[in-house]
């Protein structure tokens, strides 16, 4: 998929905004959730397929099983239209992004060698102007382009996020500069559309506090997970990449085997390393020390899960005791999804979890 044909026309029908996730409190009289109402324009001859799923494989082939779920509900007492929570997912045949529903149905992926998965989950900062659609174009991009191996000249290299995800060479500050220029090229989507939706909504005259808040611009965290399997070893490499305090759970033989970031409990913030649309922002906010990296090995019989904040935040200080850990994975890794948006709903109403907007992808190997 070449990333240069991602025009913002190409986002707007990707993402349709009658069911996007966006935008808080803008506007008075309680209107804390406009939805943009945008027309769309003729679509270009060029345009980026999304396709139901991969297809399938051979019989022959070794069938490997994985099974992906994800769960996004909003805070208690907010509609699923306010969520400012983002997760997108994508591998070389197909990609999928956040779409106005709470869970997603179980999909099996059938690999064969050299099969890679991205996944990718955002949060977006409430207080920030149209943080919903920022987290949305973040995590877009990042899978596209953590798959995407050609550049502008369609030649086959090790792009950005190959470098980004190498955590056998130190984060320099030259990479760290290119990362900032890719930023800002999205950042550039984002100011056309959430500008485009600002005018629309207030007819021409836009109050001064939205002027404001958009002058600020956007801020979300970001958190970008690469899978890659190899037959030979019948094992999966993964890398994973994080800004913020959204958290990748690595679950081996019933309990607890890696997270990234590796982050106490009261180390989760109100104020976790962000990505922004402004360029001044992130030159002097988004550094080396903000960007965490790892890797490891994803076996049959493991479970990935990444969690958004609040979430990451209960699972770590539940995860403290091994008794703590079997019940916290009984309730994680239970199918009735209704059941676990009320469990969910219930801790949140007895403040045993911050009410925040909750996402959880959580990937299985059944073997």
């Amino acid at each position: 998929m070449n990333t240069s044909q991602l025009r913002w026309l190409d986002l707007l029908r990707l993402w349709p905004w009658q069911q996007s996730v966006l935008f808080g409190e803008y506007f008075p009289m309680g209107r804390r959730n406009a939805r943009p109402q945008v027309k769309k324009s003729a679509q270009p001859a060029n345009q980026i397929e999304r396709r139901p799923g991969p297809r399938p494989e051979p019989r022959s082939l070794p069938q490997i099983r994985w099974h992906l779920a994800i769960y996004r509900l909003p805070k208690l007492g907010y509609t699923l239209q306010e969520c400012e929570d983002a997760w997108a997912y994508a591998n070389k045949d197909f990609i999928d992004v956040c779409r106005d529903y709470e869970t997603y149905p179980p999909r099996t992926y059938h690999l064969r060698f050299g099969a890679e998965l991205a996944i990718a989950i955002s949060d977006g900062a409430t207080e920030s102007f149209a943080s919903a659609l920022w987290a949305e174009i973040l995590t877009f991009h990042a899978v596209n382009d953590a798959l995407d191996k050609r550049d502008r000249d369609n030649r086959l290299q090790a792009n950005l996020w190959s470098y980004m995800f190498d955590t056998e060479t130190p984060l320099s500050n030259k990479l760290l500069d290119e990362f900032r220029q890719w930023v800002a090229a999205k950042a550039k989507l984002w100011k056309r559309q959430a500008n485009q939706w600002r005018v629309a909504e207030s007819g021409g005259n836009v109050p001064w506090f939205i002027e404001a808040k958009a002058e600020r611009g956007s801020h979300a965290t970001l958190l970008v997970l690469l899978l890659q399997y190899d037959e030979p070893s019948h094992t999966c490499h993964y890398r994973v990449m994080a800004i913020g305090d959204n958290c990748l759970f690595h679950w081996r033989d019933g309990r607890l085997f890696k997270m990234v970031p590796d982050l106490l409990a009261e180390q989760f913030t109100v104020s976790p390393q962000l990505i922004g649309t402004d360029t001044d922002y992130n030159r002097r906010y988004l550094t080396v020390e903000g960007i965490q990296r790892s890797s490891g090995q994803f076996s049959p019989g493991d479970q990935l899960w990444l969690a958004t904040d609040s979430l990451s935040a209960w699972i770590t200080k539940e995860s403290q005791t091994e008794r703590q850990a079997n019940q916290l994975k009984k309730i994680l890794v239970s199918e009735e999804r209704q059941n676990l948006s009320q469990v969910f709903d219930q801790l949140r109403s007895d403040s045993r979890m911050k009410n925040d907007d909750i996402t959880l992808v959580r990937l299985r190997w059944v073997d």
